[in-house]
């Protein structure tokens, strides 16, 4: 399991992730292995993503971090510079996100093995203020604990 720790105070974003790969086979064995992989993203200076789960969300086992940031980029391409603000981003990993576990492929692995977060930290203007505040946001495919 992936560890994504992130810390946010009035001047602060910071996130770390370790860089170890849990993987499962085709007879539904899980595998650990420390490879040197990135479990982070950075959009345009002003959001990083973590991520934990998958290690190759993308189409032909593509490493997340790669389909991440191919996807950031295809949106970036594809909106108006005047519409790309954060929380349409985040919604928009959200929608691809669920567009792609929703693949057969990932049927095909057992619930308990297809959880999938990405945790978003940076900066941004909230409620019409002028100063940046830093924040946390969290994608994920499972419920809270009780």
């Amino acid at each position: 399991m992936t560890l994504v720790l992130s810390l946010i105070t009035s001047s602060w974003a910071i996130q770390v992730s370790d860089r170890k790969l849990v993987r499962l086979d085709s007879e539904g064995k899980l595998s650990w292995s420390n490879e040197e992989r990135n479990k982070a993203v950075l959009w345009c200076n002003r959001l990083a993503f973590g991520y934990t789960g998958i290690a190759e969300f993308g189409p032909r086992r593509e490493p997340t971090d790669e389909w991440l940031s191919r996807e950031l980029a295809e949106w970036s391409a594809q909106t108006q510079p005047s519409a790309q603000k954060q929380d349409a981003l985040v919604a928009a990993v959200i929608d691809r996100a669920n567009e792609r576990i929703s693949k057969p492929f990932f049927r095909t692995i057992p619930p308990r093995h297809r959880r999938q977060a990405f945790v978003g930290i940076g900066w941004a203007r909230f409620d019409g203020e002028d100063e940046m505040t830093p924040y946390v946001v969290q994608i994920h495919n499972f419920p809270a604990d009780p």
